[in-house]
């Protein structure tokens, strides 16, 4: 049935009674109901947008990758995920967000609003599904796996960045150098490098980072921490880059210990082989 055809027919339920029969009251002012659901709105064009639901009806594509959408403004910020672009600033700290709505869930953060607790270890998220996500952490659960290669993630946001691995597909370009990321975070991160912007300050020496990631490490050196350890030498770091770092020492260190071994053990072999060679006996005169 074609959609106008659809909401031709769905005219004709919503003027029937639940039983059947031909409603006696009249439907009442501002009140568009739906045929299908039974579900009421208060313009029609709210109920035409609906009854798209029912005929799966996307008439938005996004020019890019040609996904369609039932409303004009969730195309709208799909195609932000193409571009990049990210509207909404955070006045307290800088970050922006392509959705109003992911910021003001973000302001939650500056104002220390986490209503929801985890159950299992008490840390607090502001959003639900940010602690939906946590939850896994404890119950092991990886519920999105990945049909290339089998591997498992907790987030479905995981998942979709892992698959780019194996198709190559990098969406996010700078668009002042050109070069292109498989996320956004890593686009968001670049982009600094050319503003020079460090958003993320160390509260005790001041020393300013791009990525917070490499504030929390950075804040070890002051803390003491130093949870990776060398399994050769016993040698602790903060970052396991560093360890990685003195790691590859060792293994430098192993190869040319193991080259002068090499070299010594052909020397001797040289020096074995001519100490059995003989000159050549006189001839008798």
């Amino acid at each position: 049935m074609c959609h106008a055809g659809l909401r031709s027919h769905a005219r004709v339920h919503a003027a029937r009674s639940p039983g059947g029969a031909t409603a006696a009251q009249p439907r009442a002012p501002g009140t568009h109901r739906c045929g299908v659901c039974g579900k009421s709105f208060g313009k029609s064009s709210t109920l035409t947008r609906h009854l798209q639901t029912h005929s799966g009806e996307k008439p938005f594509k996004c020019p890019q990758c040609g996904k369609g959408f039932l409303e004009s403004a969730t195309l709208v910020r799909h195609q932000r995920t193409h571009t990049g672009e990210k509207p909404y600033a955070c006045g307290d700290c800088g970050r922006r967000f392509s959705e109003s709505s992911t910021l003001l869930r973000h302001r939650r953060s500056h104002q220390g609003e986490r209503p929801h607790a985890c159950a299992t270890c008490g840390k607090a998220f502001g959003q639900r599904s940010d602690l939906v996500v946590h939850q896994r952490i404890h119950t092991g659960e990886r519920p999105f796996p990945c049909a290339e290669c089998g591997r498992r993630f907790s987030d479905r946001s995981d998942l979709t960045k892992h698959l780019r691995t194996h198709t190559g597909e990098k969406p996010y370009g700078c668009e002042l150098c050109g070069r292109r990321f498989t996320c956004v975070s890593n686009l968001n991160v670049h982009r600094r490098n050319h503003a020079g912007l460090k958003p993320h300050k160390c509260p005790e020496c001041g020393k300013a980072f791009g990525v917070g990631s490499k504030l929390a490490l950075h804040r070890k050196t002051h803390l003491g921490e130093r949870p990776a350890q060398c399994a050769e030498c016993g040698k602790c770091f903060s970052h396991s880059r560093s360890l990685s770092q003195h790691q590859r020492a060792h293994a430098r260190a192993r190869a040319a210990a193991q080259a002068a071994q090499a070299t010594a053990g052909a020397a001797l072999i040289f020096a074995g082989q001519a100490g059995q060679e003989k000159p050549d006996s006189l001839c008798p005169s």
